[in-house]
Parts: C-alpha cells; structure tokens; sequence
C-alpha cells in the first residue's frame, strides 16, 4: 500500500513540476517578446529632453529655464505612442491565438511591423512639440533654430567677409 501510494504521488509531483516547467519556458518567452518590446518604446520618449529645453513656447514667448509646459505635453504625447508598441502587439497575438502556427508566424512579424505604422500616425495626429513650437514661432518672425531667435542676418550681429 506504501509503495503504491508512493508510486503515484511521485508520478503526480513529477507531472506537476513538468507542468510547471512547461510554464516558466512559455513565460520565459513572454518575458523576453515583451521586454523587446518594452525597449521598442524607449525612443518615443527620446524628444522629451528637447522639449524641456526649448527656448519658446507654443505663444512665441522667450522663456527662461526649463520649459515645464513643453516638456509635460512632450511627455503626454509620447505615453500613447509607446503604449501602442505594447497594446497593437497584443491585439494582433490575440486575434491570431488560435489560428494556427502560419498565422502565429505572420501575426508575430505583424506586431513588429504594426508599432512603426501605428506610430508614423501618431506622429501626424500628434506631432512633437518642439515641431509645434518652431511653427508658432515661425508665424511671428521668429527662427528658434538660430541662437538669438531673429531672421534677420543684421540683427545678429556677425560680419561676413
């Protein structure tokens, strides 16, 4: 009777810890999909320095110091597109779960692929704010590209020869 009960559990306890294995490599494969994926949204934040720095403000005002207005639209802006390289994938893997593995191969290629598109179109919908600045400043005369922010040559001050 010991060695029978013995028998058993050890066959249950050996299918438990292979489930349980067969687990942590799946999970292990979420990880790294999704932790490649979490890195794909670093650069949607990469302007957010620039625009804290940005001389101007939406109102063609010189400012000094940090821009905070600038740079908490920037951030703002940017939350939905690197949540979308998160979200888009995650549609894609779910409409295709149970489809097969051809469609598991194109819907995996599709959720690297989507991100960028989805994010070009961000991108117009919701343009960075340092290009929102520059053509506030550009419809009163003013050039944030250069030191000063004048357009004009002989306002600056330098000689040619």
């Amino acid at each position: 009777m010991v060695a029978a009960t013995m028998s058993v559990s050890s066959g249950v306890a050996g299918n438990t810890r292979l489930g349980f294995n067969n687990l942590l490599q799946k999970a292990k494969g979420k990880c790294v999909n999704g932790g490649l994926q979490c890195i794909m949204c670093i650069p949607e934040f990469a302007k957010v320095p620039a625009a804290f720095s940005l001389k101007y403000n939406r109102s063609a005002q010189k400012l000094s110091g940090l821009n905070w207005t600038s740079g908490g639209l920037e951030i703002l802006k940017s939350l939905p597109k690197a949540a979308q390289w998160l979200i888009v994938p995650a549609l894609i893997g779910g409409a295709a779960c149970g489809l097969g593995p051809i469609a598991a191969t194109v819907a995996t290629a599709l959720c690297w692929v989507a991100p960028m598109k989805f994010s070009e179109w961000l991108e117009e919908l919701a343009p960075h704010e340092e290009e929102s600045v520059r053509l506030a400043c550009l419809e009163k005369g003013i050039d944030i590209t250069k030191d000063n922010g004048s357009t004009n040559v002989n306002e600056t001050g330098a000689l040619y020869a």
